[in-house]
């Protein structure tokens, strides 16, 4: 296959009863110049029985590897993708039709290297669906009066300064609303860390933000992804390890943009998840971090510390009684 403009590269692994949706949606895309890079991460299904009819579709690449994570399967996309510009999908979520002439006639109509765009949220709980998007929820929550912007403009430019500070409040844009340069990836060595299976692509978001200190961020208020957002997956406890790696990570990619003081207030701020979820050890881990960021901030290690404390009193307690 020829040069193409733009690589969606969709990652899978046992996902055989969604993933033709997920392929189609990008099938049937206004604009034509793009492939489809599909990772199977080692899938046990039948996920290639099912897309064996795309094989002879040259818009198609269907590439097996034994199980290695997401962040594995998404490198090697980025490695083997032709297009100048790169695009991720999920398996099991949708691009609407006009997503890819939407992203990619913003970012060359300012000439950008990465964009972010809204997208539409559809919560299944059981036979329950509800679909919103997000543009109104971050108005809400005040997300957009940090821009200054014409609210009846769908296009924001905003320095990558102030749109990371931004995200360090809120939260990183999700992964698959974006569209980058990859040159841009390949040139400063930006891949997802393969030890992490859950936060990669908001470790994946800051490293780009980090090459992009002095840059313009587009962002696109349509939406141009259905994001398939199941309560019963996203039950799951998140590895405490791992999230101490992403603030390993977070720290290394932004310091250089933001005082550590900035930092340590986001740390502090997701330390109460890991107080009610996380174990003794993973809180003790945290705090260490916190005491390398921001040693001196007494109204912070006093609460922290009367958490702590606390902790380690109930952990005896459950030991004593068990």
């Amino acid at each position: 296959m020829d040069k193409v403009l733009i690589s969606v590269i969709i990652p899978t692994y046992n996902n055989a009863c969604y993933i033709k949706q997920a392929v189609d949606s990008v099938l049937s895309q206004s604009f034509r110049d793009f492939e489809i890079i599909v990772i199977d991460d080692g899938s046990t299904d039948n996920t290639k029985e099912v897309l064996f009819d795309y094989f002879r579709n040259g818009k198609i690449r269907y590439i097996y590897q034994e199980n290695k994570g997401v962040s594995e399967a998404r490198n090697r996309g980025i490695i083997e993708a032709r297009g100048k510009y790169i695009s991720f999908l999920d398996a099991d979520d949708l691009y609407l039709r006009d997503t890819l002439k939407e992203r990619i006639n913003f970012l060359t109509q300012f000439n950008l290297k990465f964009i972010v765009t809204d997208f539409l949220l559809i919560e299944s709980d059981e036979d329950l669906f509800r679909l919103k998007s997000l543009t109104p929820v971050l108005k809400k929550r005040g997300f957009l009066d940090h821009f200054k912007t014409d609210f009846d403009s769908d296009y924001i430019l905003v320095d990558c300064r102030q749109f990371a500070r931004v995200c360090l409040k809120y939260i990183p844009p999700r992964l698959t609303t974006i569209l980058v340069e990859r040159e841009f990836l390949i040139k400063n060595k930006i891949f997802f860390d393969r030890r992490l299976h859950r936060s990669e692509d908001l470790d994946f978001m800051w490293k780009i933000i980090s090459f992009l200190e002095f840059d313009l961020v587009g962002i696109l208020r349509k939406p141009t992804y259905i994001y398939m957002f199941n309560r019963a997956s996203h039950q799951k406890n998140p590895r405490y390890t791992e999230k101490l790696i992403y603030y390993n990570n977070m720290i290394s990619h932004i310091s250089h943009i933001f005082p550590k003081k900035v930092i340590a207030e986001r740390i502090y701020s997701d330390y109460w998840t890991i107080y009610k979820d996380g174990d003794l050890r993973s809180r003790l881990l945290l705090l260490k971090k916190f005491l390398f960021l921001y040693p001196f901030s007494f109204k912070y290690w006093k609460s922290l510390l009367s958490l702590l404390i606390k902790s380690f009193l109930l952990s005896k307690l459950n030991k004593k009684f068990r």
